[in-house]
């Protein structure tokens, strides 16, 4: 709730200079198609413009593996998650990434594994001895409270853009090749991240 109403009056502003960026870039670059990271703007533009689109989106997901919910969750889920799903029925296909591959009642729609960065790719895994602590500045608060509880154990926290050390608490300032060195020989992850990160 408290999401929606701060950037309520925003949207029409920000809506609109997305939007006429997306129309300039466009006219300027001329694409034969749209890859849209889940990003409604490309869409609408790609549309206006006649340019094929593909989205690529693990939420779609959830038009094909549907979870048990709660009748409020049910309800929760008609009003935020089924709009927005919608929103992007004019792409012309779906790449959805998942650990799950449902059957395809669509032809536009395709099942693929997780996407990985590269980074991650280059790296050996091994079994270390911290904890990743990974997450927005917001969301990592309540955790961080916490880990001074355990002296025992080491943790790195990306997600502050700080750098510094605190007891058995070490903040890093993100980078590519140092976090997916930390992730790839974390002991376990402790996150508030989306699917990429689960997937990684």
């Amino acid at each position: 709730t408290r999401t929606f109403f701060q950037n309520l009056p925003l949207l029409p502003r920000v809506a609109a200079t997305n939007f006429m960026k997306m129309v300039q870039l466009v006219r300027d670059f001329k694409p034969d198609l749209i890859i849209s990271d889940f990003d409604v703007n490309g869409l609408y533009v790609g549309h206006l413009f006649r340019i094929p689109v593909v989205t690529i989106s693990n939420m779609h997901l959830m038009n094909y593996v549907k979870p048990h919910l709660k009748f409020n969750q049910v309800i929760e889920y008609y009003l935020t998650e089924k709009p927005v799903l919608n929103a992007f029925i004019a792409s012309k296909y779906f790449v959805i990434p998942t650990f799950l591959k449902p059957e395809s009642k669509e032809k536009n729609v395709f099942f693929f594994h997780p996407i990985v960065r590269e980074s991650l790719l280059e790296e050996t895994p091994t079994v270390g001895k911290h904890f990743l602590v990974y997450g927005s500045d917001e969301q990592i608060d309540p955790v961080l409270r916490l880990l001074p509880q355990f002296p025992d154990h080491k943790f790195i926290v990306y997600g502050k853009n700080v750098s510094r050390k605190e007891g058995n608490v070490q903040f890093k300032v993100f980078s590519q090749k140092g976090f997916a060195k930390d992730l790839l020989s974390a002991k376990a992850v402790i996150c508030h991240g989306g699917t990429s990160i689960l997937y990684e």
